[in-house]
């Protein structure tokens, strides 16, 4: 069996607001900066939530989805225009 979640985050790079969606409800995702500062920390209970990076500086940011059973943890990069 696969126990792996499709998670999608679009567009990137991204200029102003990006959407994570996932195929099972996300727990909560951290944004961090390319030297591993906590940028934002957004709680959630859905499959999709849509994040404003409108304010952050151009450069790349790492997006982590956590669930709730901490199982699946992924890490992805974007990039802020």
């Amino acid at each position: 069996t696969n126990n792996d979640q499709n998670i999608k985050i679009f567009p990137n790079p991204v200029l102003n607001t990006f959407t994570i969606q996932s195929d099972i409800s996300l727990h909560h995702i951290e944004i961090t900066d390319a030297y591993g500062k906590l940028i934002q920390k957004v709680d959630t209970n859905d499959k999709s939530i849509s994040v404003n990076v409108s304010t952050y500086p151009a450069g790349m940011y790492f997006i982590r989805t956590i669930n709730k059973s901490r199982f699946h943890d992924k890490m992805f990069k974007i990039v802020k225009q």
